[in-house]
C-alpha cells in the first residue's frame, strides 16, 4: 500500500509544493481509523494535527488505493459468480467493521 501511496504523493509534489504530512503517516492514520473505527476528533488530538488533516488523509488514502488495480474488483457480479461456482449460492452479503 505504501509504495502505491508514495508514487502518487511524489507525483503530486514533484515541483516542491507544500507536502504536509507524508504518505506513511497518512496510511497509519487511515489504518488506525479503519481498524479502530475511532472518532476523527480524538485521532486529531492523539496525532496532534487538525481534524481536517485526519479527514483529508483518510479520504486521500481511500481514493488513491481505489484508483489502483490491485484494490479493485473487476466486476462485483463476476466475483460473486466465481464464489458461487466454488461454494454455492450466496443469499446475503454483509459488511462488518469488526474483526
Amino acid at each position: 500500500m505504501l509504495s502505491i501511496l508514495q508514487t502518487k504523493y511524489d507525483l503530486a509534489h514533484r515541483n516542491g509544493s507544500n507536502k504536509g504530512i507524508g504518505p506513511a503517516c497518512r496510511l497509519v492514520i487511515a489504518l488506525c481509523y479503519w481498524r479502530e473505527y475511532r472518532c476523527m476528533r480524538q485521532m486529531a488530538l492523539d496525532f496532534d494535527v487538525s481534524l481536517s488533516t485526519i479527514s483529508n488523509s483518510i479520504t486521500w488514502v481511500e481514493n488513491t488505493l481505489a484508483e489502483n488495480k490491485k484494490f479493485q474488483f473487476e466486476d462485483i457480479q463476476r466475483e460473486i459468480e466465481k464464489y458461487e461456482e466454488q461454494y454455492g449460492t450466496i443469499d446475503f452479503i454483509i459488511g462488518d467493521v469488526e474483526e
